[in-house]
């Protein structure tokens, strides 16, 4: 099925650009440098806990960079601080939105009630009802895992859920 692979390949770059929106040093493809794009988030609320290392955007919120939308209700940042050359640095460990959770890049759109992105695994998770539709295609289950860094999904069915998938072969 053409259309299928065309859909589930761009999958798990499409999931980790959506998290990526939060990193400002996360341009990089394949060891070429790309043009660092501006990261614009807007919500009702945003918390910094250096302490605690993590950045909490309450309500309505939305981050753009470039061609890439994702919104939800709440998002939570994890990080780290290391040393590196000399200077402190925050180095992004986890990324966890929840609530109507909406990425979007061209006709790309994935949906679900929670996101989590994994930074050291490079996985990122989609759960609660998660779709992700490419054009007319459509895949969805209780949970889409993207591991990144292998090109390859996985959609898992949950209660009384199968795994369905709607594609429209390539004409």
């Amino acid at each position: 099925m053409p259309g299928l692979k065309s859909v589930l390949g761009s999958l798990p770059a499409t999931a980790a650009l959506a998290m990526l929106l939060f990193l400002p040093g996360a341009s990089w493809a394949k060891g070429k440098e790309k043009p660092v794009l501006p990261i614009n988030i807007s919500s009702d609320k945003m918390e910094i806990l250096d302490q605690k290392g993590t950045v909490h955007f309450v309500g309505h919120v939305k981050a753009v960079r470039g061609e890439m939308t994702i919104e939800a209700d709440d998002v939570v940042v994890y990080y780290t601080t290391e040393e590196v050359e000399g200077k402190e640095k925050r180095v992004m460990q986890r990324i966890v939105a929840k609530g109507h959770v909406k990425v979007t890049k061209g006709d790309k759109v994935a949906i679900g009630e929670k996101a989590v992105y994994d930074r050291p695994k490079e996985i990122v998770t989609l759960s609660g009802n998660a779709q992700v539709w490419q054009g007319k295609n459509r895949v969805s289950g209780a949970e889409i895992v993207f591991f990144i860094n292998e090109d390859r999904s996985i959609v898992k069915r949950g209660a009384g859920q199968r795994v369905e998938a709607t594609v429209f072969p390539s004409q």
